[in-house]
């Protein structure tokens, strides 16, 4: 029950360590671009490949940025903030956006916000029609994208305006082939498919209806991006998951970092200890000694992705478990025993707790108490490092086989591994050895102690 039980909370988690060991190619949209501290040149930094601005026509070939017209002032103009800055960076690298990778792409989507959309289309061919070595790709097949969004022309008047335009469309719209030639992106917004806050797992009927749009985006031939969603990395990663080809972001910083870091990570197997079991759960054996490995950062989930990746896991043979109750600590009840105690805290967790356990066994003759913890796990689940955070449980699970091991050899050690993933509300906690029986169901504070005393008379 409780194999099944794990599988299914660690469900989402498993599938996000695939896809993030799968690494698809996805590209970095910057909507309303215009309002980071540096517009373009952040999302520029950062890779992103799309650039989105609001824009106004004013008069003649001057336009404004901003979302709506109390938002600008005359200084924001898009020859400043958007056209200089990309005829330089193409000025730069010979006719390329980018000058480490010439095949890299690089698109300026405009969201028009003037009511006039056929006074603005027609300005704004006119005046980036003066640089077709930057904007109209039948001059220079790397040139920069333009693509409109917003208030822009029906599909039927596409044809109307200058070549080297193109068109963001509706993924819940049909287009005529000529049409689809003048589109190179289709869009959706989430909230039409999901009402999911980007925490957990996204409910499966609505993940099927996310995946439908991008499938059909894809069989028009077309790349898509949703806009509207939770600005989290779980939300990130399932629509990566999912398909998606653009992350449509108000944060490109935030993204770029997500995806550096969800970096292809291939850990080696580590081999699960199987212990005896011939004391575990034994209420007639006195406890001396108490080993115990709080894996900070690591719940449920993790733990059965781990074990189902590795095909097999140490602490997935501990036959006890409970939940424990927050702000419960375990090490304030061991240290009020009297018995000697040590922290073992390092980069080779297994290494670490050993050399520990040798130490503490010749020093502790009345029996002793160590505690096991790195924040590994935690630290490299918080850049969004998923790869790495696996590597994390396979490293905690090393360090319990170590104490299981001794455990079996001394037949008077009990071992006990809490897990929180800091979103549950009950950590859990595994116990195995002599008195581990009793660590079984919820465990208070109170219950905590009074069970520590009685097993560590």
């Amino acid at each position: 029950m409780k194999k099944y039980l794990f599988t299914a909370l660690a469900a989402t988690w498993l599938s996000l360590c695939a896809q993030a060991q799968a690494q698809p190619q996805v590209y970095i949209h910057s909507h309303n671009d215009y309002a980071q501290s540096a517009p373009f040149w952040l999302a520029y930094s950062q890779n992103a490949r799309s650039v989105e601005c609001d824009m106004f026509h004013i008069r003649g070939t001057k336009f404004l940025i901003g979302h709506e017209r109390s938002d600008f002032s005359y200084n924001q103009d898009f020859d400043t903030y958007y056209m200089n800055p990309i005829i330089q960076v193409f000025g730069y690298n010979g006719g390329h956006p980018w000058g480490d990778d010439e095949n890299r792409e690089i698109q300026l989507m405009i969201d028009i916000k003037s009511e006039n959309y056929d006074v603005f289309l027609k300005a704004l061919g006119k005046k980036l029609g003066k640089y077709p070595e930057v904007f109209d790709r039948s001059v220079n097949p790397h040139a920069c994208r333009v693509v409109i969004t917003g208030n822009g022309p029906m599909p039927y008047e596409y044809e109307k305006y200058a070549k080297f335009i193109c068109f963001d469309g509706g993924v819940d719209r049909d287009y005529t082939p000529a049409q689809l030639e003048r589109l190179v992106i289709l869009n959706a917004y989430f909230g039409n498919y999901s009402d999911w806050n980007g925490r957990g797992e996204m409910p499966s009927e609505q993940a099927a209806a996310i995946r439908g749009i991008i499938e059909k985006a894809h069989s028009m031939g077309k790349p898509i991006r949703i806009w509207g969603t939770p600005e989290t990395a779980n939300t990130w990663l399932t629509l990566i998951g999912l398909g998606v080809d653009y992350i449509n972001t108000d944060h490109p910083d935030w993204v770029a970092n997500f995806l550096r870091n969800l970096k292809p990570g291939a850990a080696e197997r580590v081999e699960a200890y199987i212990p005896s079991h011939l004391n575990d759960g034994a209420e007639d054996k006195p406890v001396k000694n108490v080993i115990h490995i709080n894996a900070r950062g690591m719940g449920l989930a993790q733990m059965t992705a781990a074990d189902s990746t590795n095909s097999g896991l140490s602490m997935m043979n501990m036959r006890y478990m409970g939940l424990l109750e927050k702000g419960v600590s375990l090490g304030d009840c061991f240290r009020a025993t009297g018995k000697v105690c040590g922290t073992a805290d390092s980069e080779d967790l297994a290494g670490a707790t050993r050399s520990s356990i040798e130490k503490l066994s010749k020093e502790g003759g009345n029996g002793f108490f160590l505690q096991v913890e790195s924040g590994k796990i935690k630290l490299n689940g918080y850049p969004q490092s998923i790869p790495d955070s696996f590597k994390g449980v396979l490293d905690y699970d090393k360090a319990v086989a170590e104490a299981l091991r001794f455990a079996d050899s001394n037949g008077e050690t009990l071992v006990i591994v809490t897990a929180d993933d800091y979103t549950t509300a009950y950590p859990l906690i595994l116990a195995y050895g002599p008195g581990a029986s009793k660590f079984s169901g919820r465990c208070s504070q109170g219950g905590i102690t009074g069970i520590i005393k009685e097993i560590c008379k």
